[in-house]
């Protein structure tokens, strides 16, 4: 084997491309003539790929080169998201509203929320860590809707 495999997360990307082509081509056609039944179907289906696998791409980036990362997975046990995102009602300028489950403080969510604004994501993101809510209306509107992203357990040290 020669050369070094591509990163999980550049693969997704490459399988994320055509998927999301196609959408983009499927939303024009729409727009430009409409779709019979099968293609509005055909379209739906295209949606649910594309959002799965942009999940697992921005999993994989927070994992492995965003700031949840290894130096955080010792309290984090579970990262999913919330809102509008979630609820498939985002529009492009939505922000990311994450929410982090573990015994994690206020200063390590102070230090993930400044850490996610120096990264290179071109959204904007907004964490909370869910034992630190209290209001109960955010709680049952994340326990309603919360869409989990990844589980650091493969990020914590061995014993």
């Amino acid at each position: 084997m020669t050369g070094n495999p591509l990163p999980r997360w550049a693969y997704r990307f490459d399988n994320y491309t055509r998927p999301h082509g196609l959408l983009r081509e499927a939303i024009d056609k729409y727009r430009a003539e409409g779709l019979s039944q099968p293609e509005q179907e055909g379209t739906i289906q295209r949606v649910e790929v594309c959002w799965e696998l942009a999940r697992k791409l921005l999993a994989d980036e927070l994992a492995n080169r965003g700031p949840i990362s290894s130096r955080h997975a010792g309290s984090i046990e579970l990262v999913g998201t919330f809102g509008l995102r979630a609820t498939g009602k985002a529009r492009p300028a939505s922000d990311l509203d994450l929410v982090v489950y573990g015994p994690i403080g206020d200063q390590a969510t102070d230090r993930l929320r400044s850490e996610f604004e120096e990264s290179p994501m071109s959204i904007a993101v907004d964490i909370v860590a869910y034992d630190r809510i209290e209001t109960a209306r955010l709680k049952q509107h994340i326990d309603a809707v919360m869409q989990p992203l990844f589980d650091p357990d493969p990020l914590r040290p061995s014993a």
